[in-house]
């Protein structure tokens, strides 16, 4: 059952799994831990309803870490705003990072931030969530030695926010 909040998106000719930047925005050394696919409660991730979509990635040499994309689809726009906040409590606790300068071309709104995660190395646990008019994108990463770089981690960031515009246009569509 859906609820209807707000006035319906508009029709479009791709789907979540369209969002995901191309194969040359990922680093070389990581391997695919899951590809691209659907989400939903049967998932292994476990979040998500069926038009989600998620992928994740490792470096070669880890056995755990590396980064996850999910692209969250709200049929109705006002519902996008939801799913925007829901997505942000992956971010808790997360922090503005100066040494990154990325600032989103496209997105309505948007977070960055990082936290240390102290882990066995100093490795930061960084996010980023942006609501592209009835999409939103939830970038996670493990950052630090081994792993993506600060630089990297921010190519991946242009790269999702260039594919949102290939895909939904250079200005974001006003909400109602």
């Amino acid at each position: 059952m859906v609820i209807a909040v707000g006035p319906r998106a508009p029709e479009r000719s791709f789907t979540a799994l369209d969002f995901f930047p191309p194969a040359s925005a990922y680093p070389a050394d990581y391997e695919v831990v899951q590809a691209p696919r659907w989400a939903g409660d049967y998932s292994p991730l476990g979040i998500g309803d069926n038009d989600d979509a998620y992928a994740e990635y490792k470096p070669e040499s880890e056995a755990f870490g590396g980064y996850r994309v999910v692209v969250f689809y709200a049929p109705y726009r006002l519902g996008t705003r939801n799913d925007y906040r829901y997505a942000l409590l992956f971010t808790d606790g997360n922090e503005p990072i100066s040494e990154i300068t990325f600032q989103s071309a496209r997105a309505q709104e948007w977070t960055l931030g990082c936290r240390d995660v102290q882990w066995p190395d100093a490795l930061l646990s960084c996010g980023y969530v942006a609501r592209y008019d009835e999409f939103v994108v939830l970038l996670s990463a493990t950052v630090g030695r081994d792993h993506l770089s600060l630089p990297e981690f921010e190519h991946l960031l242009r790269a999702v926010d260039q594919r949102a515009i290939e895909l939904l246009g250079p200005m974001p569509t006003p909400m109602p």
